[in-house]
């Protein structure tokens, strides 16, 4: 029973002057952390949206000025809504594309159409095309924010705007290949 006591006081005292000689360490180790908040500005550093080869740079502060952007929406909302319907425009162009390249029109602007002023008309179909498109992106995503019933009502109200954008859109593109409108209506 002496031999057991004297184990727990000895192992009891081994503990405590250890517990004591860790915190000590550790505490002398120990740093106060800090935090430091960075900017996450993920604004575009530019105003050009950059395209594929064929096809014209875009101007994100044009789309907003053109296409009576008034949306509360962010730059970067901007250009990326401009980004995805260029690239989706593109790729219902490539047909159009190949075929301008295989008779040696190696960019939009070389290809021969009338000019309004400055404008070529392939320009402008183009930037029609790609805008619409743009503000339908940015109309659709922007719809969805507000939860409130005055935003349910305005959703509501925006949905005919969404789908003419997209409509006009597809117009622009028609044009632009020279291939007819064709106007469907349910009834």
């Amino acid at each position: 029973m002496k031999n057991r006591l004297l184990y727990i006081v000895s192992t009891t005292i081994a503990l405590l002057a250890f517990t004591v000689a860790f915190s000590g360490a550790c505490q002398a180790e120990v740093k106060p952390m800090t935090f430091i908040a960075t900017s996450s500005d993920t604004t575009p550093t530019t105003d050009t949206v950059f395209n594929y080869a064929f096809f014209p740079d875009l101007s994100v502060s044009e789309f907003k000025r053109d296409y009576g952007i008034a949306h509360p929406a962010n730059e970067r909302d901007l250009h990326m809504s401009v980004l995805n319907a260029m690239i989706d425009c593109n790729k219902e162009l490539a047909g159009y594309r190949q075929n301008m390249t295989a008779h040696g029109h190696m960019a939009l602007s070389e290809v021969p159409s009338p000019a309004y002023g400055e404008h070529k008309q392939t320009l402008l179909y183009y930037k029609q095309a790609v805008f619409y498109r743009a503000r339908h992106f940015l109309t659709a995503r922007l719809r969805s924010y507000d939860t409130t019933q005055s935003g349910h009502d305005r959703a509501d109200e925006l949905q005919a705007n969404i789908e003419n954008d997209l409509v006009l859109s597809r117009r622009a593109v028609a044009d632009l290949t020279g291939e007819a409108r064709v106007g469907v209506a349910l009834l």
